[in-house]
């Protein structure tokens, strides 16, 4: 292996350019996280990080494959320009996994409370993340064939046609999602502000697929059905959910439509209005990559444990 150190600041920003995670970054937020960065490498078979200790670091890789692992289980293998332990970070698992070399290796390492300053400092990092994060479950989803939601229909309390929420009951209600459950009043009154829920009845199309999202829809109660245009592939969403939030995030055209499957009391939040509430909460962004990165995980998990159940014995 080269003697370190064999990259140059040039070589950082070039490199951290070419990450799916920076690569819409502007040079000054390249520049800060190349600052923070130093280099390491590894020999084949050595434990980049072992699951008994605590990992203060993110490592991005610049050669070789690092294989990540939970209780001594692969969860899944990262190549270059791939960051190991971003996704558990992020979506804030109590149990950190180990990362092991399984060849030689070199990284750019980076403390964590350095990259997450980073993050505070500069949006743009925190939107090519969720653009990323986003991308990434997509693509879990589709390979194994399944649309985005729960996979079993659920039973609804059919919501009051006649009934309007005050203030109070929408924020009740919106902390009922897994998104908002943690979201400071101030941030959440700021998303409510003005808005009213809707009733929508059964059978009416929420979007198409195709359609450019500029509406989240957060189901107080009530059942949609999210399809792809074939219907061959269907999803669930009920109290608490968030309609499409993968596709929301990253401003990509619907993939799946969403229909009412009974009448449901839903609020809309628009896209520009919640973006601008991300970059003023900084708390609140970390809430949303922790939702889409713990999705991420466990999608990987099944996948794994899918691929690994179809192998001979």
């Amino acid at each position: 292996m080269p003697e370190l150190p064999f990259l140059s600041p040039l070589d950082r920003l070039l490199f951290l350019r070419n990450s799916p995670d920076f690569s819409m970054l502007d040079p000054p937020v390249l520049i800060a996280i190349a600052s923070h960065t130093d280099e390491l490498s590894y020999r084949a078979g050595e434990v980049i990080y072992a699951e008994s200790n605590s990992n203060r670091y993110l490592h991005f890789v610049v050669e070789g494959t690092v294989r990540a692992t939970l209780a001594g289980k692969t969860q899944f293998d990262i190549t270059s320009p791939g960051a190991v332990g971003l996704m558990r970070v992020l979506a804030r698992s109590p149990e950190p996994g180990a990362a092991i070399a399984l060849t030689d290796v070199v990284t750019l390492r980076i403390e964590i409370d350095n990259f997450l300053q980073v993050m505070e400092d500069h949006f743009h990092l925190v939107l090519g993340l969720i653009r990323n994060f986003t991308s990434l479950v997509a693509d879990v989803e589709a390979r194994l064939e399944i649309a985005p939601g729960r996979e079993v229909c659920i039973e609804c309390i059919e919501p009051d046609t006649n009934s309007s929420l005050d203030l109070v009951q929408r924020l009740s209600r919106a902390r009922q999602s897994t998104l908002f459950k943690t979201a400071n009043l101030t941030m959440l009154s700021e998303l409510l502000h003005g808005v009213s829920e809707s009733h929508v009845e059964p059978g009416e199309w929420l979007f198409r697929a195709g359609q450019r999202p500029d509406t989240l829809h957060l189901v107080f109660e009530g059942v949609v059905r999210i399809e792809n245009p074939s219907g061959s592939r269907v999803a669930y969403a009920g109290q608490g959910d968030l309609v499409a939030l993968s596709e929301y995030c990253c401003d990509a055209p619907h993939s799946y439509g969403a229909v009412t499957e009974t009448a449901v009391q839903l609020l809309r939040i628009d896209r520009a209005h919640y973006l601008d509430l991300l970059e003023d909460h900084f708390d609140h962004a970390l809430d949303l990559l922790s939702v889409l990165a713990q999705r991420y995980l466990e999608l990987r998990e099944r996948e794994h444990a899918s691929s690994q159940s179809e192998q001979p014995e």
